[in-house]
């Protein structure tokens, strides 16, 4: 009998443990300041912090989104359409990019995965993204021109996540801070 117990104590401790938490919605924080991300599930009004990544920010010259924002959707394997001034600044580089970069290419910034923000600026319209990126020693300092750029695996990961998400229907929320 003792043992019939100790084996159902075990059995219930892994059915438990094994349990995957269903939130209600999602939030992300960007602290630019600090080159972090915090991922946080929202379950009765409550926040739980489920992850925090290191990441690239925005460059200390650069505008980025003041207000919050939220997920609008997430690429795979992107294609990457710089912008006019994107291409003026690399061409200072003697790098010439077309308006089109294709999966896979040298020259795409965005990696294998890319998650659209909603947020704006004056300055540079809607262009906010949360992508790979080119160089992953550029990870945990301020380099960007107002993306988030995450190591390449755990970002793809990470998209992934974000992709099915959203595909339940739940919204995430996003703020710069």
């Amino acid at each position: 009998m003792k043992f019939l117990i100790y084996y159902l104590f075990i059995f219930i401790s892994l059915l438990y443990s094994n349990e995957e938490i269903k939130y209600n919605n999602y939030r992300i924080e960007i602290n630019v300041i600090n080159c972090n991300m915090y991922f946080y599930g929202i379950i009765d009004g409550e926040e739980k912090l489920i992850k925090t990544y290191k990441v690239a920010t925005p460059k200390i010259t650069e505008n980025f989104p003041k207000e919050q924002g939220k997920i609008l959707k997430v690429d795979l394997n992107p294609w990457w359409y710089p912008t006019e001034r994107t291409k003026e600044e690399f061409k200072k580089r003697d790098i010439y990019l077309p308006n089109a970069v294709p999966p896979g290419d040298k020259n795409n910034y965005m990696g294998d995965f890319k998650i659209h923000l909603s947020m704006c600026t004056k300055d540079k319209g809607c262009v906010y993204r949360i992508h790979g990126n080119l160089d992953e020693n550029s990870i945990g300092k301020r380099t960007s021109g107002g993306c988030i750029r995450m190591h390449n695996i755990e970002g793809k990961e990470f998209a992934i996540q974000i992709k099915n998400i959203l595909e339940e229907g739940k919204e995430v929320l996003i703020q710069y801070t």
